[in-house]
């Protein structure tokens, strides 16, 4: 991933999620992603979430806890 396209606080979010899912070994609740990046609300993390999947950055598994995950990159 080389991070072209995306902004400072996307970054900031992807270095977070990965940091976390290397940490625990499962991906980071959308209140675990608000404590890392120090916003006060679910909305904020669910803009991040949805701006980066349409990027190609990551991908959710439908009807699943804990779905988000990074996408392979070509």
């Amino acid at each position: 991933m080389n991070g072209f396209g995306i902004t400072p606080r996307q970054r900031q979010f992807l270095d977070a999620f990965t940091a976390f899912e290397n940490t625990n070994g499962y991906a980071p609740s959308y209140d675990e992603m608000k404590a890392a990046l120090g916003v006060k609300s679910k909305s904020a993390i669910s803009s991040i979430v949805d701006e980066l999947e349409q990027r190609g950055y990551l991908c959710r598994l439908p009807n699943r806890s804990r779905s988000i995950k990074l996408a392979v990159q070509p």
